[in-house]
């Protein structure tokens, strides 16, 4: 590889090379001399030394982050393969970001930040591809890295107690994985903290059948998330005598939302606006409703309740 970047500097080498690197790093001195590697990752340290500059550029321009971002958005909710092979790539960005070039380095902050809400926002989705997280760790040592790559590490291992709590949710045990929640530790408990929210005030919300039809109707300031973007959350609430989807930026720098219903084969817009909300109709049928806001869109589908 090094005899490769003496050659000239190519953006798969750098990537390579600093990905490598960065995690070798990670190794205490003693491992190794005991493997047999402690002069190859000295001269593989001052090689990156003497060549930061050109390295950080050329695995820059190799990263292509605009169009990863929009690949985590397009993944679905199945198809494990597609998702473990866009976390690797993502946790490769992760590890590379202390080395990239400084333009390079503040794309790729945002799209860190945009992957990792992402991820975030659909647990349940990622969840077989957060056991990338539990190998590195049990074959390297990742908490050597950078703050990048221990922060998506982390919430890669969070990720089976955020679809704990979704299950749990739906089943009713939510009481017995607080308890257990109690005895895991304060870390266990604050990494769920915003799901155990969203889903008390979903147990009071009722969604009744009545005379055959499917009115969605909320107690008056009773509200629930129904869905987690990059920017903010979408939630239902009741507002005027009408049940409203709400939208709710986490910052200032979103595009527009606008809430879509499918009606047969045929996505119509439904009216309403960010500040009032977008008013549910009354329907006899699940429905399916498309979010979006600016280049991100979530589907969900809004059920009855039982009662």
């Amino acid at each position: 590889m090094m005899d490769r970047l003496a050659e000239g500097t190519r953006g798969v080498d750098a990537v390579i090379f600093l990905d490598r690197l960065a995690r070798l790093d990670t190794y205490p001195e003693a491992d190794l001399e005991l493997l047999g590697l402690q002069d190859l990752a000295n001269a593989a340290r001052a090689a990156r030394a003497e060549h930061a500059e050109s390295l950080g550029r050329a695995a820059g321009m190799a990263l292509d982050l605009e169009h990863f971002v929009d690949l985590g958005r397009h993944l679905g909710d199945s198809g494990a393969g597609d998702h473990g092979r866009w976390i690797r790539e993502l946790l490769l960005i992760a590890t590379l970001r202390p080395w990239l070039s400084k333009p390079r380095g503040f794309l790729a902050d945002g799209a860190l930040a945009k992957a990792m809400a992402l991820v975030s926002a659909r647990p349940e989705a990622f969840l077989a591809a957060s056991m990338l997280a539990g190998d590195r760790r049990q074959n390297e040592y990742p908490d050597g890295l950078g703050e990048e790559a221990k922060e998506l590490l982390s919430l890669l291992d969070e990720l089976p107690l955020l679809v704990l709590f979704d299950r749990s949710a739906e089943s009713g045990s939510q009481l017995r994985v607080l308890e257990a929640l109690a005895i895991a530790g304060v870390d266990a408990i604050e990494a769920a903290e915003d799901a155990i929210a969203d889903h008390v005030k979903r147990a009071d919300l009722r969604i009744p059948r009545q005379a055959g039809q499917l009115r969605f109707a909320a107690a008056t300031g009773v509200g629930f998330v129904v869905c987690r973007m990059e920017a903010g959350t979408w939630q239902v609430i009741s507002a005027a005598g009408h049940t409203v989807l709400h939208w709710t930026p986490d910052t200032g720098e979103h595009g527009r939302p606008m809430v879509q219903v499918l009606t047969d084969t045929t996505w119509r817009i439904l009216e309403g606006d960010p500040v009032t909300g977008f008013p549910l109709p009354t329907v006899t049928e699940p429905l399916r409703v498309r979010l979006t806001v600016g280049s991100d869109s979530r589907e969900v589908d809004l059920r009855p309740s039982d009662e």
